[in-house]
């Protein structure tokens, strides 16, 4: 059952891997013409390919032996509200008060002049990107792939292996891009995917890189066990990947400070994010006790 398992895993990965090289051209082609995002073609290409693997997963549900998307912790019931204000409010005082040390050590710094029209701008870019990239990264990671291993193994265990995966594949970076000639070429896709999967191991810093998103990972897989679904976690995910969409536009580096104490342009890559990011698990322990966080009875059986 397990290679059986493992092959359709395998074989589903492939065929959603060449769908998305096939759509990249068209996609790239949207957005230059479209819109105003200065997104490199590594960046589209890897929007593209999560949302076809997002959409292999829901077709192959049954034969990979996945959650039902009803059962995978994004129902809209009477916790989801509460819960989703919870996680905005929790993620709003964590980034906040990092914000203001920095600011009181001198690590980061307010510009003398703020760009209005640009933070208006990154706030709602900050936004949408927000809700796209938690909703589909939680579905799928905590969702479809944590939860639907809870029902065979515990959840620590399941939390580790998620993570890893959830840690892994966020070392897909496209350095060389600017390499590709013609990022709009029928085989721009298949270009970029090569690269993607050749710099994994370039691109690929255990401490504090690895470690950070691993952390982050495993506070969001015990945020999903906690509450029983994906709202507060995705508020905690979204929340940050908003605020760091406009987050260089208000605030900027001073270069006072090693990028290995208060990390680098994604944050969570520093020993004193990390630090409080541990803080995550018992706050949401505390929470989850006095019911500030509501849980959501989940079915364990299809």
């Amino acid at each position: 059952m397990f290679l059986k398992r493992l092959s359709s895993v395998l074989l589903m990965l492939l065929i959603t891997t060449i769908a998305a090289c096939l759509l990249y051209p068209w996609v790239q082609q949207a957005v230059a013409a479209w819109t105003d995002w200065d997104y490199p073609p590594a960046r589209v290409f890897r929007r593209i390919w999560m949302l076809a693997v997002f959409a292999g997963l829901l077709i192959g549900r049954k034969p990979l032996g996945l959650l039902s998307p009803a059962r995978a912790g994004f129902s809209f019931n009477k916790t989801a509200l509460p819960n989703l204000g919870v996680g905005l409010a929790a993620v709003f005082l964590f980034l906040f008060g990092l914000s203001c040390f920095y600011l009181l050590i001198g690590a980061w710094n307010i510009p003398e002049t703020l760009p209005i029209e640009k933070l208006r701008k990154r706030f709602f870019e900050g936004l949408l990107r927000g809700i796209l990239v938690s909703g589909l990264e939680e579905y799928i990671f905590r969702g479809l792939i944590f939860f639907s291993l809870c029902r065979s193994w515990p959840w620590k265990r399941s939390a580790v292996i998620t993570s890893l995966i959830f840690a892994s594949l966020h070392f897909l970076e496209g350095r060389g891009h600017e390499a590709i000639a013609n990022p709009t070429a029928w085989s721009a896709g298949f270009q970029i995917c090569g690269m993607l999967v050749s710099n994994m191991a370039h691109e690929f810093t255990f401490f504090p890189d690895a470690v950070g998103l691993f952390i982050v990972g495993m506070a969001l897989c015990h945020a999903a066990h906690r509450t029983g679904s994906l709202w507060y976690g995705a508020a905690l995910h979204g929340g940050w990947v908003w605020y760091f969409s406009f987050r260089s536009s208000l605030l900027f580096n001073a270069q006072t400070v090693d990028a290995l104490w208060i990390g680098g342009s994604r944050l969570f890559n520093g020993v004193i994010p990390m630090l409080g990011m541990l803080l995550i698990f018992p706050a949401t322990q505390w929470m989850a006790h006095k019911g500030i966080l509501r849980e959501t009875p989940r079915q364990n059986s299809e």
